[in-house]
């Protein structure tokens, strides 16, 4: 069975768990996640987790927003994934405005950091 892979940003929760939160959101709309196992979009109405579709992709977006924080990259495995070509009309986003290679996916496990 063919694996559909993508890229994730990802920040930790502290040096102690081995949680891994979504980049850039600090509510309740915040993802949770743990190496291996499948994360899911915590808010109903929300129903997609982002990612990326190449690793450079997520270094760029990493390295002019997130450059002063400890944000990680990881190789993900991604279930009910919708490109970026259709996602941001089905939910009624402008295209202008996500950063390269955005995607979104239904559900995503973290596989390993770059």
């Amino acid at each position: 069975m063919k694996r559909n892979l993508a890229w994730k940003v990802v920040r930790p929760f502290n040096v102690i768990t081995p949680k891994l939160f979504t980049s850039c959101v600090s509510n309740h709309a915040q993802a949770t996640y743990i190496v291996n196992e499948w994360a899911y979009p915590p808010v109903e109405g929300h129903p997609f987790l982002f990612v990326f579709r190449t690793r450079n992709d997520a270094r760029t977006f990493r390295n002019t927003r997130l450059v002063a924080y400890n944000f990680r990259i990881f190789r993900c495995e991604v279930d009910g994934v919708i490109g970026d070509e259709n996602w941001m009309s089905v939910l009624g986003y402008s295209r202008t405005a996500w950063p390269q290679g955005t995607m979104v996916a239904k559900s995503v496990k973290l596989l390993h950091p770059e």
